[in-house]
């Protein structure tokens, strides 16, 4: 797929520190382009939305911050930034591709692959890792794309943690968001208890059929 041409210039005209996220509901089309199927996460420090690309018939997951952190342009500059790092990557099977920021209702937001299943500290959480062979499955794919972020693009990721890593439901891991958290942390801004879906995107409920069930050890 052919990448939109990707936001150049400054960025001034940053959206008011009070302003809210625009309310993307479910069958709104944004852009012309962009179907919104549903919210997938929301939290203290933005959104993400599941959206079908009308013209690459591809569903992507869009992340925007809130315009209160955006509100300095050092910071939007520094997310905008780290972003095109995330971009220029390319493609990895266990990297989240990111594939194009853009700037909508005056908001910075990046477009990137939606993986459809949870991510690792869920999956752990779930008792959805069957054995040792599988958690060193798991392991070895992580280090995978880590080792084309280090070698192959020269990026470490800074925040690498198991809600930074999703796994799709055939057990694919993918390492997300290089550089976002850090960027975003750079705002100053006291993070609560809620959460950020900038750093934890597409995260679902378990399943009950997924998750293991207890052994006894009583005869």
């Amino acid at each position: 797929m052919d990448k939109p041409e990707e936001i150049r210039g400054q960025t001034s005209a940053l959206p008011s520190p009070t302003a809210a996220i625009s309310a993307w509901q479910p069958g709104q089309v944004i852009d012309g382009q962009y179907e919104v199927k549903k919210l997938l996460g929301k939290g203290a420090m933005g959104e993400v939305h599941l959206v079908y690309h009308r013209l690459w018939k591809v569903q992507l997951a869009v992340k925007a911050p809130l315009p209160k952190i955006m509100a300095s342009e050092k910071t939007a500059e520094r997310f905008l930034r780290e972003a095109r790092l995330w971009i220029n990557m390319g493609k990895h099977p266990n990297i989240v591709t990111a594939w194009y920021v853009k700037k909508i209702a005056g908001l910075l937001r990046i477009f990137v692959e939606y993986v459809n299943g949870w991510d690792l500290k869920t999956y752990l959480r779930g008792g959805m890792i069957a054995d040792l062979a599988q958690a060193l499955d798991i392991a070895i794919q992580i280090t995978s794309g880590m080792r084309y972020a280090h070698e192959q693009c020269q990026l470490v990721h800074r925040d690498l943690k198991s809600s930074n890593i999703l796994m799709s439901q055939e057990g694919e891991a993918k390492v997300t968001d290089f550089g976002l958290a850090k960027a975003i942390d750079a705002a100053d801004i006291v993070e609560d208890e809620v959460r950020s879906p900038i750093s934890t995107p597409q995260r679902q409920r378990v399943p009950k059929d997924h998750r293991r069930q207890s052994t006894s050890a009583s005869g």
